[in-house]
């Protein structure tokens, strides 16, 4: 059985992509990506030149209680592919082993897998404000927004760097948190190097499930 590649798209600006990834990318014959209704992956891919005939999407319905399902339909997709193709690729946008859909496939997966990092949105953000994430022994803190008072006002006060990804999940825990004084110098950013990026300090403002905090 042939090996299956892993590749991470990047934050979502097609020159993004690592030079390896992108080689991988054109030399597949298959490339399995995930289909959300942002099309974030498939419009990477169709920004990169990919041949959309040997492009396949793959759907999970995050909100489906048959999503487990889904998850190991998907895994076995793939790996039956894996007889039958020479060169079968899985892209997701950001890095493959952060917090991507890939993971939720990885333990279904009996085959031997090579992964190919990517670029993530935290990294790309700190980049375009020009704010390092961390310093000398300085500690950074990824946290998932929760929508639990008490849960995220210890993360962000145990932390002095840090990024709030899916943000929206927690906007009015964050805005409490504003008024209440314990979530102070930040910055917000959405669409993360793509032309509708967005950058602001409103927390009000926050509407996109791709909208990410920058805690410093």
């Amino acid at each position: 059985m042939n090996e299956l590649y892993v590749v991470g798209l990047g934050p979502g600006d097609p020159d993004l992509i690592t030079v390896k990834g992108y080689k991988i990318l054109m030399d597949a014959d298959l490339i399995y990506y995930p289909y959300t209704s942002f099309k974030y992956a498939e419009n990477i891919l169709i920004s990169l030149g990919i041949d959309k005939k040997k492009m396949q999407p793959l759907e999970f319905p995050i909100r489906s209680l048959d999503l487990l399902k889904k998850i190991r339909e998907n895994a076995c997709r793939i790996k039956n592919s894996l007889e039958f193709y020479d060169s079968v690729v899985y892209a997701v946008e950001g890095d493959p082993m952060l917090y991507s859909t890939f993971l939720d496939l990885y333990r279904y997966l009996d085959c031997k897998v090579r992964f190919i990092p990517g670029i993530s949105s935290i990294n790309a953000a700190a980049a375009i404000l020009g704010i390092p994430m961390a310093e000398k022994d300085e500690i950074f803190t990824i946290i998932p927004a929760v929508n639990d008072y008490e849960y995220m006002k210890k993360m962000i006060m145990g932390t002095k760097n840090g990024a709030i990804i899916k943000a929206i999940g927690a906007k009015d825990v964050l805005k409490k948190l504003l008024d209440d004084e314990h979530l102070k110098k930040y910055y917000i950013m959405e669409n993360v190097s793509l032309k509708s990026q967005k950058i602001y300090n409103n927390i009000n403002d926050i509407d996109s499930y791709m909208a990410l905090v920058i805690l410093k």
